[in-house]
């Protein structure tokens, strides 16, 4: 039993830890002109896109700590003007 626990308690030592933080997942689709601004916003905040689909129009699937929603809808919103909102 020793031998066990010595043995957890080390790989328990070496395992990295990571901080999580609350987020919600967005998917959003506008037209093309709006991609590059809203790239730029994203990429800015510090939001990775995580994937992007291209059809008729423009759709970008991505996560947004919990804590950056309301200002990140607001820019949204600010460089849409009115024609994308998060909430």
């Amino acid at each position: 039993v020793r031998a066990y626990s010595s043995s957890a308690s080390l790989a328990m030592d070496k395992l990295e830890t990571e901080i999580l933080v609350p987020s919600k997942t967005f998917t959003i689709s506008f037209n093309y002109n709006h991609e590059n601004n809203i790239k730029h916003l994203l990429e800015t905040s510090g939001v990775p896109i995580d994937n992007t689909y291209y059809t008729e129009q423009v759709s970008f699937t991505f996560n947004i700590p919990e804590e950056h929603i309301e200002s990140i809808n607001k820019a949204f919103i600010d460089i849409t003007h009115g024609q994308i909102s998060l909430l």
